[in-house]
């Protein structure tokens, strides 16, 4: 199902900059029951006994456990133990924007207007600060039952999140904070509140909630970013295809062309990824990407100015995409590497085999946005878990953490089969689909540096986690995002 249905071309008054980087398709709100609850800093807890363990593995069956009628009904099974409330006051939805005061729910009749990001969940802006909304409706469906793949008969339910992941997304989301703190870098959601709504629907006893979060960015790293960018190539790009290919490492080419990236990664064979940001790629925008819409001429006509008028003989993308990759590197070092250890919610449940650690859960911040000056903040941790609160076997926390890195560096590596959390292609005939794996290896390389810095900052042996580029090179960084993210503006990760 195309992810846009139902969804229209927004016509409020929003800057094109917040257009760029949170979205521009709408979706309406109307208010409906239920409860609103506020969730300030230190709101959750963890209780680890062996009660709650069981309670977190029960979900990995189907929930009879709950009742009657319940028996073919699947839950996400975050193999961990739930978050405790410290104290839960319905009245301090005092402390929430007015607007959120009450639940809100996509609905074609609504007069509240928000920005689609993904099926169920939205963006909405209240004053300066945007909001994201995970878990209001599955588009304008509500909450549908569907049948889980795999599994006949058996039944969940989509467009929400349930008490156990919007609290875990709650709490998630402050205690990464402060993994993140000490380099600079933002996590993307700053926890603020939920929604649990009334229904009447089927399975009643379970509480459909709402996540509530401010938002730093929304358009991703995966979708937006490296699809705008590969899509760029043929347009913008000029090199030499015989110099690139003989630029690979001995064993790498296969016909002539060069083994895919994520190939090389899994395998660690046919002679590893190589850094290409010293290899002479040359960046001109000539024009406009063909069927841009018009609101976005003069921004584009600005950045491609920027990129041209640039001094620096050094590829402008292959510097990027080493970024992209380093600042991953040390986002997912900081996760795994924290005191005590965090999963971004790798697992295998009867809903599929999950790994939240992706280039879609990465968003894209404006300039200016983190003090740290990283371009990239992590998101999307509803199934989210700490090594503390894991509710399997030793072994199985070993081989899900270990799928996990192996998973974000596929998909880094350009495995578009991996991750159904990351959809947007870009098709490229020769000689560009050899650069797509050049500045592929490059951001894997990336990601490696990454995460050896982010060892030796801690340990005090670096001062600085990333070095300072010049004003001029960061507007002509900001200006190629702006190209990739003209060109993606309706892929809603």
């Amino acid at each position: 199902l195309d992810r846009r249905v139902h969804s229209r071309v927004v016509r409020m008054d929003i800057p094109l900059q917040d257009q760029l980087y949170f979205g521009s398709v709408s979706v309406t709100f109307s208010v409906t029951t239920g409860n609103a609850f506020s969730s300030p800093p230190s709101s959750w807890t963890d209780n680890v006994t062996e009660n709650t363990k069981n309670e977190a593995n029960a979900r990995f069956q189907a929930a009879g456990w709950i009742g009657e009628g319940y028996e073919n009904l699947v839950l996400p099974a975050i193999p961990a133990t739930d978050p405790t409330l410290i104290e839960a006051d319905v009245s301090a939805s005092r402390l929430l924007p007015t607007l959120f005061q009450s639940p809100l729910m996509k609905s074609e009749e609504g007069k509240v207007i928000g920005l689609q990001s993904g099926r169920r969940s939205a963006l909405i802006k209240v004053g300066e600060t945007w909001y994201r909304l995970k878990g209001c409706g599955d588009l304008y469906g509500g909450f549908p039952i569907a049948a889980v793949e795999g599994h006949p008969g058996k039944e969940n339910i989509r467009g929400c999140t349930f008490a156990h992941t919007s609290s875990r997304e709650l709490q998630m989301n402050e205690i990464i904070q402060k993994v993140l703190d000490p380099f600079g870098v933002l996590s993307c959601n700053k926890s603020v509140g939920w929604w649990e709504y009334n229904t009447t629907d089927a399975f009643p006893k379970v509480k459909r909630t709402c996540m509530i979060a401010e938002t730093y960015g929304n358009k991703r790293l995966g979708d937006n970013v490296i699809t705008g960018l590969e899509r760029l190539l043929p347009n913008i790009s000029q090199f030499d295809e015989t110099a690139l290919c003989k630029a690979f490492p001995e064993g790498r080419l296969d016909e002539g062309e060069p083994f895919p990236t994520f190939i090389v990664t899994l395998t660690g064979d046919f002679g590893g990824e190589k850094d290409f940001r010293e290899f002479p790629i040359k960046e001109f925008v000539g024009g406009r990407y063909p069927g841009i819409a018009e609101k976005w001429h003069t921004l584009w006509d600005e950045a491609a100015a920027i990129i041209n008028r640039r001094k620096d003989d050094k590829s402008l993308l292959a510097k990027l995409y080493w970024r992209f990759g380093y600042e991953a590197g040390v986002i997912f070092n900081a996760l795994h590497s924290a005191k005590d250890e965090i999963s971004w919610g790798t697992y295998v449940d009867l809903l599929g085999t999950h790994c939240n650690a992706h280039v879609n859960n990465f968003s894209i911040l404006p300039k200016g946005t983190s003090k740290s000056g990283f371009f990239l903040a992590p998101l999307d941790f509803d199934m989210a878990y700490t090594r503390s609160t894991f509710s399997r076997s030793d072994t199985e926390w070993s081989e899900w953490m270990y799928l996990e890195k192996s998973g974000l560096l596929g998909v880094l590596g350009g495995d578009e089969q991996l991750n159904t959390g990351v959809v947007a292609t870009a098709e490229l005939p020769a000689p560009f689909s050899t650069l797509r794996w050049a500045l592929r290896d490059t951001m894997v390389a990336g990601f490696k540096a990454g995460e050896s810095a982010g060892e030796k900052y801690l340990a005090g042996e670096i001062t600085q986690i990333l070095e300072k580029e010049s004003e001029e090179e960061t507007d002509a960084l900001y200006a190629m995002l702006t190209l990739a993210l003209i060109i993606t503006e309706n892929e809603t990760a």
